[in-house]
């Protein structure tokens, strides 16, 4: 996937000058670059404030998964109408936010950017746009509602990262097994676990999910401390300090903890393979600075809520970026589809869309689902020049979104031929990526044969077989 890096530096009150570059999938040296400035604008920044102000007051309509000062905002939806005035009123501000953003990013000086997008991009193509700065200001901007990219390249997804990363990953030394993707999910204080439980316990096979309900922090530690986990969660209260420069998150009725908290047993976890942190709670830019460069953790990936999310949106955003990630969509299309789906939630919810934001290591390659979970093995994976079998499913990777479209074809179609040339890897394909996938629907029933000189004598005995 191509990957355009905008490095910001400056602030709204003064001049910010922009650098472009433009990398292609696997390629370490860019393609091409650009240099632009946008011009001070103290009126996004108010612009910004105003509609936060707005944001903020909605908590009157419905509550907010956050603490402030040791108190929980308290549910109070008071007159339909008084609600309907402050929803119209925040979706006002969010208009205005929206154009005082796009008519600075259409500044002039700014254009030199916008003609490197036109030349080496396209428009029906995947990409990601990762804005890269340190100012809190600016990390806090709905650059999903960056116009250009909106209408232009509808494909694309903007997401965060800092001047300061490391890789942290290393190419594995051996051959790789694929286990189970391992979860560790932690629900805080104060919230309704059970429905983003079930949404964790309906999830693939292939997935080992721990959950731990009000955990002391010595429990969280310990739990960190287990090999292998892929992916952690979070589901509580938190919040970010003014600075921008971290924040806390409420374990249970007596613990709020900082990401240094808990530094060893992340450092430890993120080593061991921990790939992807998801805090779904409020205001989590502070905990993606911790989990990155502030604490030199540098994790690979870190989705966040850059402001409060209503405690109803927290399991439907989780419920449909699990359903997109989980079936071969990579994370950032996993999130832009999330995002589509939780505008339609717009007039219950305004601004849903705006809150999830992806923080990437620009050193780190985002892995997709079947990426995840796999250990070192001391097992030889290599066929040679025989073609992979259902036994070796395990070892098999690299051609799962076309496993994936053959799942779709024969749950549709009477009659599915795979066709290429020899040596391509047609029975591959189907022995170690279909049929795994089919025999984990018990609907299905798989018969093997060679048709040879007489091939309805064969099929009649392949189909006897699956019959007795």
């Amino acid at each position: 996937m191509t990957l355009i890096v905008l490095t910001i530096q400056g602030e709204f009150q003064r001049s910010c000058t922009v650098t472009a570059e433009i990398f292609q999938s696997g390629q370490i040296t860019p393609l091409a670059g650009a240099k632009g400035n946008l011009i001070a604008n103290d009126e996004i920044s108010k612009c910004y404030g105003e509609w936060h102000q707005k944001y903020i007051s909605l908590s009157s309509c419905f509550s907010f998964l956050i603490k402030s000062s040791g108190n929980l905002i308290s549910n109070n939806l008071g007159d339909r109408q008084d609600v309907d005035a402050a929803f119209d009123d925040c979706r006002q501000a969010a208009k205005t936010l929206e154009t005082a953003l796009n008519d600075w990013l259409n500044h002039q000086s700014f254009e030199p950017i916008k003609q490197l997008f036109w030349e080496h991009l396209q428009v029906d193509r995947e990409f990601r746009v990762l804005i890269k700065t340190d100012n809190i200001q600016l990390r806090r901007l709905p650059w999903n509602r960056w116009q250009f990219l909106e209408e232009t390249f509808p494909q694309s997804e903007v997401t965060l990262t800092s001047p300061e990363f490391e890789r942290i990953s290393q190419p594995p030394t051996k051959p790789t097994l694929k286990n189970k993707v391992r979860i560790l999910a932690v629900f805080g204080n104060d919230i309704d676990s059970n429905s983003g439980q079930e949404i964790l316990n309906i999830l693939p096979r292939d997935t080992d999910v721990k959950i731990i309900e009000l955990p002391t922090q010595s429990n969280l530690n310990q739990e960190l401390l287990e090999t292998g986990w892929d992916i952690l969660f979070f589901a509580g209260h938190s919040m970010t300090y003014p600075d921008g420069k971290g924040g806390e998150f409420q374990l249970n009725a007596n613990e709020r903890l900082k990401i240094a908290d808990l530094k060893d047993s992340l450092k430890t976890a993120i080593r061991g393979g921990l790939k992807l942190a998801i805090f779904n709670s409020c205001d989590g830019l502070g905990l993606a600075q911790q989990l990155a460069e502030g604490q030199q953790l540098y994790l690979p990936q870190i989705i966040v809520m850059r402001e409060p999310i209503p405690d109803k949106l927290a399991p439907e955003f989780l419920r449909h970026f699990l359903q997109e990630f989980t079936h071969g969509k990579s994370l950032y299309d996993s999130l832009r589809i999330t995002r589509k789906y939780l505008q339609t939630l717009e007039f219950d919810f305004p601004c849903a869309s705006w809150l999830p934001v992806l923080v990437q290591n620009p050193a780190e390659i985002p892995p997709l689902w079947q990426d995840l979970g796999r250990r070192p093995t001391d097992i030889c994976p290599y066929q040679g020049l025989s073609a992979f079998r259902s036994e070796d499913a395990q070892f098999f990777f690299g051609r799962d979104p076309v496993s994936i479209q053959l799942v779709a074809a024969v749950k549709t179609q009477p009659l599915v031929a795979i066709i290429g040339a020899s040596g391509v890897g047609k029975s591959s394909v189907v022995l170690a990526g279909l049929v795994p996938r089919l025999r984990e629907e018990s609907n299905f029933k798989i018969a093997y044969f060679r048709p040879g000189n007489n091939p309805f004598d064969s099929l009649a005995i392949a189909l006897n077989s699956v019959h007795k």
